[in-house]
């Protein structure tokens, strides 16, 4: 058996206490994180805008190349409340795009007539653009007013054109070359003395051949208008650059022996194609002078500008003129054999205007270009005359012509070949003219060859060729109207405006379109038609009727047609009827009040009369006379034909909403229609009805109370008219006045008052009559009952 002392002593061995596991992950983790934090910390920048539109904190991203590297923290104004400061918080990984030449900008959808811009941002909201830069980083930057040129590092050939003036040029304006883009407005600035502006230009690298030492610039944005005793002169390029802005080039015909054009060469730019003088000369022969402006007449090919008269002479033998006109060297192909040159001037008449464009525009030159594929066919038929031999044919096509005798008009467009001919009569040509185009839901698909009188019935008759791909559009059903130049309305609720289009405005034209409910039958070449004045005379989207007149007034076509204040049709003809003592008249209801075409109601002239007690009668004095449908009985039966009621006044209907109560009275005096009622100086209702009593001894007033001031009255409430002055004197009484408002002065009232609560009475039953005193008495204004206007009470006209 060991003893104790046998036993031998090993020290206790010391182990570490899993408690402490716990503290050492988390230790790991904390550093981790901490660690991770820091590689991922964004970096904070501050940006500079002139203003914070657009921008919103913890919203607006930062875009580059698509992703998303940064967000707006905050947005504040700087100190001087000039400009804002936006601090951003960037990405760890955008680090190298922080650079001190970067650029930032604002980008937000922005709709022109030049395009749409930023339409990525209606879905996604603004955002802030980015162009890296080089220099040293940096987190301090001033943001750009607009995104910056892309075409500054691309391939191609950068020029620099001066102006004073920018006109309605803008970054990626585009530059034409013979109406070819060719390039664009890269960014615009202005000089140091700031007195010219410098434009920076873009030309493709395919083009660069096109631009010399020589070239010419001008600007090609808009219209040039230019007036004088002599007229207006009008000037345009293509319709794109009018809308948006442009650029045009070209170079004369010596400049293929000068040197090709550098990057950051200098040009001028001229202010349009007469100042760059860019054009080709040549000579027209006309009868006379009369019309040609030099620097003002203009040569017009359908609505565009190619071509300017420069100088007018007489002829040797005084017989005529001789006209140099420089003209766009985009035409110069076409001033070969068969061109033909005439003068149009406006014409007036009681009938109408040629075409507005003439009266804006002044006499101009029209002209129709012939091709070389033209000039080929006239030499071969003359050829086969033995006129001409192929010798000549290969000469005469390639030499230009430079004059041109003018013919005395317009000629006539006769080409059978061209689609199918149809006929439209009408009584005046109303801004038509050879070669006016026809559209069928504002496509083009024809137009005006000619025209003629007919010698028995004085009308026009209108020769018109639709193209052949259209012609199975022309059915039995197809119904034509005038659409040239504007239709203006105009009275004291404003002006109305209708316009078709632009090309109609300036050259006239057709449409026509088919009944929606029967297409109708084709038709032979040939067809007969009538040309409507307007599309509300056709009968596809109107409802003619026929009105009556008791006797002759001083009536008008295009005279309006209302129903309660709502324009329905107009009256479009007028004529002596059969007896010689009144008028008939033809008009039209719109589509969408036929239901007025019927025997349940009835037509009443209203005539215009001088109030002070509103602005509705001043408006009718100003419009002048108008028809009114009425209403009369509940049904009816279909009908076209009306007669207009004149001496008697339309039927007033009854208010079917409020109060409607009675005035008894000796006098109607000032009293009338429409008149104001009052409580307390504010206008409660309004009086609609007077005639006499059943008996003849008094008048009834019949007046409506707005249904939100109906408790107001009472069985005891008492009226009295407030209109005008009324005096007292007595001899030792003195003078008593009593006037209402101004107000009431001028365009009178009645007025109501009620007792204080106890004596006040039961609410008004609907056509309670009450007396209506000539004046009131002082103890009726002191009263003040309180009466809860929120009850919820209707009042229903049995």
């Amino acid at each position: 058996m060991n003893t104790p002392k046998d036993m031998e002593f090993k020290p206790r061995r010391k182990n570490i206490s899993p408690i402490w596991i716990f503290p050492i992950i988390a230790l790991i983790i904390g550093g981790w994180l901490l660690i991770k934090a820091h590689n991922e910390a964004g970096i904070k920048v501050q940006i500079t805008f002139d203003d914070g539109n657009g921008i919103v904190a913890n919203k607006t991203k930062v875009n580059y190349r698509g992703l998303e590297i940064g967000e707006v923290e905050t947005v504040t104004l700087t100190k001087n409340l000039k400009a804002v400061d936006v601090t951003i918080k960037f990405d760890k990984s955008a680090e190298e795009l922080l650079k001190a030449n970067s650029e930032f900008w604002l980008v937000k959808p922005e709709v022109s007539l030049a395009g749409i811009s930023g339409l990525e941002t209606i879905l996604s909201g603004n955002y802030i653009g980015i162009k890296p830069g080089d220099g040293r980083p940096t987190r301090n930057f001033k943001a750009l007013s607009e995104s910056p040129s892309t075409t500054a590092s691309l391939p191609g050939l950068h020029l620099k054109l001066i102006t004073p003036t920018l006109g309605s040029l803008h970054q990626g304006a585009p530059i034409y070359y013979k109406r070819i883009q060719i390039g664009e407005v890269s960014q615009y600035n202005l000089t140091e003395k700031e007195d010219q502006i410098i434009v920076d230009i873009y030309i493709k690298p395919e083009y660069e051949h096109l631009i010399h030492k020589n070239s010419r610039f001008w600007n090609a944005s808009g219209i040039s208008i230019k007036g004088g005793i002599g007229g207006l002169d009008i000037q345009t390029e293509s319709l794109v650059s009018v809308l948006t802005g442009g650029i045009s080039v070209m170079t004369p015909e010596t400049s293929s022996k000068q040197q090709l054009a550098e990057n950051k060469d200098i040009f001028h730019l001229f202010k349009d194609f007469d100042a760059a003088k860019a054009g080709t000369p040549i000579k027209i022969e006309f009868n006379s002078g009369k019309g040609l402006q030099p620097g003002q007449t203009q040569v017009l090919y359908e609505g565009l500008t190619i071509g300017t008269v420069q100088d007018v002479q007489f002829l040797p033998e005084l017989n005529g003129v001789i006209a140099t006109v420089n003209m766009d060297p985009q035409v110069d192909k076409f001033l070969i054999e068969g061109t033909e040159f005439w003068l149009v001037e406006p014409k007036l008449s009681l009938v109408g205007a040629s075409s507005l464009a003439n009266f804006i525009r002044g006499a101009h030159i029209g002209v129709t270009l012939a091709t070389p594929d033209t000039q080929a066919d006239n030499i071969e038929y003359h050829l086969n005359k033995n006129q001409v031999n192929n010798n000549q044919i290969n000469n005469t096509i390639d030499v230009k012509k430079t004059k041109y005798i003018a013919l005395e008009q317009k000629p006539q467009i006769n080409n059978p070949d061209d689609g199918m001919p149809i006929i439209l009569t009408s009584k005046s040509l109303n801004g038509l003219d050879i070669g006016s185009p026809i559209y069928f839901r504002d496509v083009p698909v024809g137009y005006v060859s000619n025209f003629e009188l007919n010698k028995t019935d004085k009308s026009i008759k209108i020769n018109a060729t639709i193209k052949h791909n259209y012609s199975e559009l022309i059915t039995t059903e197809s119904q034509f109207w005038n659409i040239s130049g504007l239709d203006i309305q105009a009275g004291i609720t404003g002006i109305n405006v209708e316009l078709n289009n632009l090309s109609s405005l300036v050259f006239g034209g057709i449409a026509f379109d088919n009944n929606p409910k029967n297409q109708g039958k084709a038709v032979k070449p040939g067809h007969t038609y009538t040309l409507h004045d307007s599309k509300e005379q056709t009968s596809h989207y109107t409802v003619p009727i026929n009105l009556e007149f008791e006797n002759i007034r001083s009536l008008k076509p295009n005279m309006t047609i209302k129903y309660k204040g709502f324009d329905v049709g107009k009256i479009t003809e007028l004529d002596l009827n059969k007896n010689l003592q009144g008028l008939s008249a033809k008009g039209y209801l719109v589509e969408q009040a036929k239901e007025l075409a019927n025997s349940n109601y009835k037509v009443w002239l209203i005539k215009p009369k001088f109030k002070l007690s509103g602005d509705e009668s001043l408006s009718n004095l100003i419009e002048g006379q108008y028809l009114e449908f009425h209403q009369v009985k509940q049904s009816g039966v279909p009908q076209r034909d009306f007669k207009v009621k004149i001496d008697t006044p339309p039927p007033i209907a009854e208010p079917t909403h409020g109060l409607n109560i009675g005035l008894i009275t000796e006098r109607l005096g000032s009293i009338t229609l429409g008149m104001p009622v009052y409580y307390r100086d504010v206008q409660v209702g309004t009086v609609f009805d007077s005639k006499l009593a059943p008996n003849a001894d008094s008048i009834y007033i019949f007046i409506n109370i707005d249904p939100y001031y109906a408790p107001l009255v009472r069985t005891n409430s008492v009226f009295w008219n407030r209109s005008g002055i009324d005096v007292n004197f007595g001899l030792f009484s003195g003078a008593t006045i009593k006037t209402g408002t101004i107000n009431s002065i001028l365009t009178g009232g009645i007025e109501f008052a009620t007792p204080n609560n106890e004596k006040m009475g039961p609410y008004a039953d609907n056509l309670t009559f009450f007396p209506l005193n000539k004046t009131y008495k002082d103890e009726w204004l002191t009263w003040t009952p309180k009466i809860a206007l929120e009850n919820d009470i209707t009042i229903i006209t049995p």
